[in-house]
């Protein structure tokens, strides 16, 4: 198994179509396109949040505490095969901080560890620490499979500092997993971008210039919740755009 953390800023922002291409033309020098992106292409995402029955942790989230923390499973595959490597992800954010720990499984060992919440140790301490931190999330909330978001991203780094992480999401859409992606909606009207600017501490003074330039602003948003507020919380009739600093 492979293991990352983070720990950063997520600053998010929402593109108009006009924004976005201006944006891209303009950081062009700065940066650099992820290792994903061939060809300068977008790829997919798809993510399984986990939750209670009653959507607590998400309904903790978007009341906007000090302290909250997600469960997902990520995978770049649409329907992941037995051996295909997918991540188990736990994100936790304080005061505005993201620290995310995750561990790479194969999807058939994380499907059985977010099951059961037993997982295979191999001595390794990184490797240990993390998935005893989901163990330890798995044993204090029961959760299940509840809503799947998936979305295209084209993701660069800053060529001065490859910690500085840029990404654009289109196509962003969700819906309860049961359904799977045939039952998912837009979370973003046409034409928009979410913008995600990944920082340890500052944004690079050329960036700032350029956010400044297009009139873009930092505008919290966050996928899961806002589809749980657009689709479960709110009644029909009353949707809108969730924002969750």
């Amino acid at each position: 198994m492979a293991i990352k953390t983070f720990k950063r800023y997520e600053l998010k922002y929402i593109l108009d179509t006009s924004q976005y291409k201006a944006v891209l033309e303009e950081i062009a020098p700065y940066v650099n396109a992820d290792e994903y992106c061939i060809g300068g292409k977008t790829y997919n995402l798809f993510n399984i949040y986990y939750d209670t029955e009653d959507y607590s942790i998400i309904r903790h989230s978007v009341s906007k505490p000090p302290f909250k923390e997600k469960l997902r499973l990520r995978s770049y595959y649409e329907n992941p095969n037995a051996d295909d490597k997918v991540f188990i992800e736990l994100k936790k954010k304080a005061d505005g901080c993201v620290n995310k720990r995750r561990v790479k499984m194969r999807y058939d060992d994380a499907i059985e560890f977010l099951k059961t919440g037993e997982f295979n140790k191999n001595g390794d301490y990184m490797h240990d620490m993390v998935a005893h931190e989901i163990q330890h999330f798995l044993k204090s909330h029961t959760v299940q499979p509840k809503v799947l978001i998936a979305y295209e991203r084209a993701a660069y780094f800053l060529k001065s500092d490859k910690k500085i992480r840029i990404t654009f999401d289109t196509n962003v859409r969700g819906g309860p997993v049961y359904a799977g992606l045939a039952g998912t909606i837009p979370l973003l009207d046409d034409g928009f971008y979410l913008m995600e600017i990944k920082v340890n501490d500052h944004i690079p003074l050329p960036i700032v210039k350029i956010l400044s330039q297009n009139k873009i602003f930092r505008r919290g948003f966050s996928k899961y919740g806002a589809y749980y507020t657009n689709n479960i919380f709110m009644p029909k009739g009353t949707k809108q755009n969730a924002a969750v600093y």
